[in-house]
């Protein structure tokens, strides 16, 4: 068939910014062809219908293609911008597809704006093509990255079913909504312009149809020596083979990471179900110029085996079979996962001392005058949304710099504005009468919809601890009891509203004490104010209270790493599907605090920071973040500074119960980084990004100084200001 032949509506091409939205508008449903045969000045192939639909490219070039020329997708595009397309189910998209690298969130089809929850977006996670579901990524086929021409197809029914062609054949049938009316869509465009990487490789014959075509259909697509040449390289994919195997019983993946990023520095444990009959279990683990074999008695393989035969970066699978007594493989399936490049350096110098970054930033924090009638520098209105996790963050970097700086010429004016945000804290508690009472009001929006109302009741419990840790700190600096006070009727509130289980709810209504949103993996904070009530002001009487606490996380998140429902603005999801870590370093600090040789709680620190850094820390670039630099959640996968500050908190941690030196090495190299992103007045970019030096990964260049969060820049300035006086005493504050 050719292309004329098959062509439904011609597409105008510009190299700028989209044009033509409107026009598109009007035809939101009408079919369209995109051959990418010409791209003129203009921007324009000749249209065979008076129907037009602008799109636009960032850089792309022309080159040749499955059928003529395609569309060149090169380092630094940003993919080609399509507008709103108005699809719903039933349709049908098709394209050809070659690509030549395989990194772990490679974008090819995706809304550019919405909420997340919406359905249809699809990425390249190493070879397997995976499709989000509203909820989780579910995998499709596997793309070859051999640079050779590969026929995708996805049918989307009325029903709510999606079924995968590849080169003709299908791979899979999966619930999948078609979510892309509303909103603009763009070919190998990162998700709101930041999550996932470009695509990289050549596309031809981007198709949508408002139909959903049956199997021969599919197959009529494509010239039959181009779908059998498409076939053929299919065998080029090695070690990968598909990860739709057709068993009816496979052995599932099991744990914490079935469903979210497989990505590792440190070699994991696979484990699956059972199969029935199995004699034993072997397992095939492939990479790009390797393999190796593993058996077991059992359903599961310990990669720490073969793992420094793996390349220190890319990607690997995991075969795993069940076989029979007599040799018989009874079931096969495949585990894409990814191997991260651990830490190495050498990495960009520092360029201020510690102790000075963060005392600039107390003093940039002293200039700004932040409060909630004059916003913070993002001007999102945060501070007026969420009070507690502003102040608290102000207090304890202002304490931090009087306390590591006793004789700083700034320390009068830092104690005035530390003491006016403790008296915020004080002058917005909750009445005695409620059941969370004299505690500070930590929400006064949902999420991020401002809900600015007098009845607006929604308090994180969390929060409250944390206010709590920096009324100590105040208690410290000021010696007056208030604070004190203050801090021991938070640690009431908690003891009163403790779960018989040991844990707290995510959010209650603090009048009624009633759940609001209920897991959550964050009791760590209220762990550390009780702990540090009772080791350091004798109030035993919270030791039940802490040790219930204790035993809930060792026996939940620590052993199923379910680790969310943490930030105060993130909303309720399905379990893992918005895995975080910020409590999970605070909790891991306290198991070292309490370590001995019976208890084993060195140990499980060490698996938590393990799973920390396997999920967010970046030790070499990748896309436009600065790095080192350590990621935030699921949710928000970006790199931000606040979490650069925590990971520097957590190393110091280690480095003092351990003395290993690898931990401080790894701390100075994220605080050198920090210093060296340090904006001129003092505070630090909250989205870690740049324009990226071609050869030169150490180069900083056009810094996203766009957004600065205070409570983020207070709690570099902080950690900062910790690590500038562990480095020169040697010794690490053993508190909160």
């Amino acid at each position: 068939m050719s292309k004329m032949l098959s062509l439904v509506a011609a597409v105008s091409v510009s190299a700028g910014f989209l044009v033509g939205i409107g026009h598109a508008e009007q035809v939101a449903h009408a079919n369209r062809l995109y051959t990418f045969d010409t791209v003129d000045n203009g921007g324009t192939t000749t249209p065979t219908t008076p129907v037009q639909f602008d799109a636009a490219l960032t850089g792309q070039t022309l080159v040749q293609g499955a059928e003529g020329k395609a569309l060149q997708f090169n380092a630094g595009n940003r993919g080609v911008l399509l507008g709103d397309l108005g699809l719903k189910a039933p349709a049908t998209i098709s394209l050809w597809l070659k690509r030549t690298s395989a990194p772990a969130d490679m974008r090819v089809f995706c809304q550019l704006e919405g909420s997340g929850t919406q359905a249809g977006a699809l990425r390249l996670r190493g070879l397997v093509l995976e499709i989000w579901d509203g909820r989780q990524w579910l995998p499709l086929a596997n793309i070859s990255d051999k640079g050779v021409w590969q026929h995708l197809a996805l049918v989307f029914s009325e029903d709510c079913n999606l079924a995968c062609y590849l080169n003709g054949r299908q791979t899979r049938v999966v619930t999948c909504r078609a979510d892309f009316d509303g909103v603009p869509t763009g070919l190998g465009a990162p998700y709101l312009g930041t999550y996932g990487e470009p695509f990289q490789g050549a596309m031809d014959e981007f198709q949508i149809q408002s139909r959903a075509l049956g199997a021969d259909a599919v197959k009529a697509l494509v010239p039959q020596p181009l779908l059998a040449a498409a076939k053929a390289a299919e065998s080029e994919q090695g070690n990968w083979q598909s990860v739709a195997v057709a068993v009816k019983k496979a052995p599932i993946r099991t744990g914490w990471n079935t469903r979210v990023h497989q990505q590792f520095i440190h070699p994991p444990v696979f484990s699956y179900e059972p199969v029935e009959g199995a004699d034993k279990y072997a397992f095939a683990i492939g990479w790009e110029r390797g393999s190796a074999t593993l058996e077991s008695a059992t359903p599961e393989v310990d990669l720490a085996k073969v793992w420094e035969k793996l390349p220190r970066t890319g990607q690997f699978v995991v075969t795993a079979r069940a076989i029979d007594a007599e040799g018989k493989v009874l079931t096969e399936s495949q585990s894409p996962a990814r191997r991260k490049p651990d830490f190495k350096g050498p990495y960009r110098p520092a360029t201020s001392g510690y102790s000075e970054a963060g005392k600039k930033t107390a003093e940039w924090l002293i200039r700004e005058n932040l409060d909630e009638n004059r916003d913070d520098a993002a001007g999102i209105q945060n501070i007026r949304k969420f009070p507690t996790l502003y102040y608290a963050s102000f207090i304890r970097l202002l304490t931090a710099a009087i306390r590591e700086q006793p004789n700083g010429a700034g320390n009068k004016a830092a104690l005035e504005r530390a003491t006016r945000y403790g008296q915020a804290l004080l002058d917005n508690r909750t009445p005695a009468a409620w059941a969370y009472a004299q505690v500070p009001l930590t929400h006064r929006a949902r999420g991020n919809t401002a809900q600015f109302t007098d009845d607006f009741k929604v308090l994180q419990v969390s929060r409250i601890a944390m206010a709590g840790l920096a009324l100590l700190d105040l208690h410290a600096a000021t010696h007056d009891k208030k604070w004190l006070d203050a801090t021991v009727d938070i640690a009431k509130a908690l003891k009163q509203n403790q779960l018989p289980e040991g844990r707290w709810p995510w959010r209650v209504n603090p009048e009624t004490g009633v759940s609001v949103d209920d897991y959550t993996s964050d009791q760590a904070q209220a762990v550390l104010l009780l702990d540090d009530l009772i080791a350091k002001h004798g109030r035993n009487e919270f030791l039940e209270a802490r040790d219930k606490a204790v035993a809930w996380m060792l026996e939940n998140p620590c052993k199923t790493l379910r680790w969310e429902g943490q930030w105060d603005d993130a909303i309720v999801v399905p379990p893992y599907a918005n895995l975080e870590w910020y409590d999970t370093g605070l909790f891991a600090e306290y198991l070292l605090r309490h370590a001995t040789a019976e208890n084993g709680y060195a140990l499980i620190a060490l698996q938590l920071a393990s799973y920390i850094e396997d999920q967010f820390v970046e030790w070499e670039p990748t896309g436009d973040v600065i790095t080192p630099g350590v990621r935030e959640q699921y949710a928000c996968y970006a790199v931000i500074d606040w979490h650069c500050a925590h990971y520097i908190r957590l190393c110091m941690a280690f480095h003092a119960a351990t003395k290993d030196e690898l931990w401080l090495k790894k701390a100075r190299a994220m605080a050198d980084t920090m210093t060296a992103v340090q904006h001129s007045k003092g505070c630090f970019p909250t989205w870690m990004s740049h324009t990226p030096v071609p050869g030169n990964p150490t180069a900083l260049n056009n810094i996203n100084y766009r957004m600065v969060f205070s409570n983020c820049s207070s709690y570099v300035g902080e950690m900062l200001l910790r690590l500038g006086a562990y480095t020169q005493s040697g010794t690490l504050r053993k508190d909160n």
